[in-house]
């Protein structure tokens, strides 16, 4: 399995290193279906002619090219009559994720795939944006609840279905669902939103800074970068596609506080896919307070991990929580990550916090029994972590 990782981040990459003699497999191929990269590896299969496939292996990734092309074209043909009627009834909207990316900074609406339509509206337009879209007939899923996070307020509806039509319409209220502590401006996102034509019809797209760092707060944040290879490709294609200011990018990313996930998603980027980052750009954005270097280098271990999940196996419903403690604040890191911490730095104050919590005591005393392991001091009567 790991072969067939390695294999298919090189195939993934724009250039392939000179002299390289690679070959796709089947479990490339079911690899990347499942990763939801399969057509892109398609159009790089075909710009690069050395590396070698059975003629099957080619068929199948050939037809989920075409059959992601198909279902584009139909997302698009949606989305264009959604912004229409929107823009007739003078809501300003700005289009998210998948069908912002299609037609600016993919060469071929076939090689990113687009599970559904993401629309960003301001607040106030809510009820309108409601009663809209259940006029074209699509019913809201209010079996979904408002998504949430801790001291956050709910950054999206619930999302929308249409009969006739298998793609759900997600409408969302705010950037994204923020981090704890974060500082970001939405007033200021929408001034950098330019307007332009998406699907034939008049929409918003986010500036170029403000769609990546949108991409690395949905991947890293949002989702645990749980299965997000596709949304390193999209890194790739903006970087590739666009112009960035890299000095507004760092500073934005720090000012709203977000530099350390940007960080994490920009050094994944650049490990798994060879997208190339300026010098200074990694150095400047921010650091996870709570972690250690040793901590954060285990954390993009867990992260790239998630990103290529195997096949086999529950990976990410065992690394995911890890994951998701690393990211968080420093409250939740200081309750759930000593485990983590004790196992990286077998410390007395970690062995104190160890003993606190419930068997703990017990615990460090297995622990006292490991090669090098250090002392556990018994507690106090009366002391959390020991049974009466």
């Amino acid at each position: 399995m790991k072969q067939a990782r390695r294999r298919l981040l090189q195939a993934l990459r724009r250039e392939l290193p000179p002299g390289l003699r690679l070959s796709i497999t089947a479990e490339v191929v079911k690899l990347a279906a499942s990763l939801r990269v399969a057509p892109l590896l398609y159009r790089r299969l075909a710009a690069h002619p050395s590396v070698r496939i059975l003629p099957q292996h080619l068929r199948e990734i050939e037809a989920l090219y075409y059959s992601t092309l198909g279902a584009n074209v139909a997302l698009l043909h949606e989305l264009g009559g959604l912004l229409a009627t929107l823009a007739a009834h003078r809501i300003p909207v700005v289009v998210l994720k998948g069908a912002a990316l299609l037609e600016s900074v993919y060469e071929d609406i076939g090689t990113r795939c687009m599970e559904d339509i993401d629309l960003l509206i301001a607040p106030p337009d809510a009820a309108r944006t409601t009663e809209l879209l259940k006029s074209l007939g699509y019913v809201m899923k209010t079996d979904i609840p408002l998504r949430r996070r801790p001291h956050t307020t709910p950054h999206q509806l619930p999302g929308f279905v249409h009969p006739q039509r298998r793609s759900p319409v997600e409408v969302h209220l705010a950037f994204v669902s923020p981090p704890p502590g974060h500082a970001i401006r939405s007033g200021e996102v929408w001034e950098r939103a330019s307007p332009c034509l998406i699907a034939a019809q008049p929409g918003r797209r986010f500036a170029a800074e403000d769609l990546l760092l949108h991409a690395a707060l949905h991947a890293t944040y949002m989702d645990a970068c749980v299965g997000h290879l596709y949304s390193l490709c999209d890194a790739a294609a903006i970087l590739e596609r666009c112009r960035l200011d890299w000095p507004a990018f760092v500073q934005r990313a720090n000012a709203y506080r977000v530099g350390a996930y940007c960080r994490l998603y920009l050094r994944l980027a650049q490990r798994l896919l060879g997208v190339p980052i300026p010098d200074g750009v990694l150095q400047d954005l921010s650091r996870f307070p709570h972690l250690s270097a040793i901590e954060e280098r285990l954390m993009e271990w867990l992260a790239a991990r998630l990103m290529l999940p195997s096949l086999r196996g529950r990976s990410s419903e065992i690394l995911g929580p890890w994951l998701e403690v690393c990211l968080s604040t420093s409250r939740r890191w200081q309750r759930w990550g000593w485990p983590l911490r004790l196992l990286l730095h077998p410390a007395p104050e970690n062995l104190e916090k160890l003993r606190r919590q419930p068997w703990g005591y017990l615990l460090a005393r297995l622990y006292e029994l490991l090669p090098g392991g250090k002392k556990a001091t018994k507690p106090a009567p009366g002391q959390p972590g020991k049974r009466p």
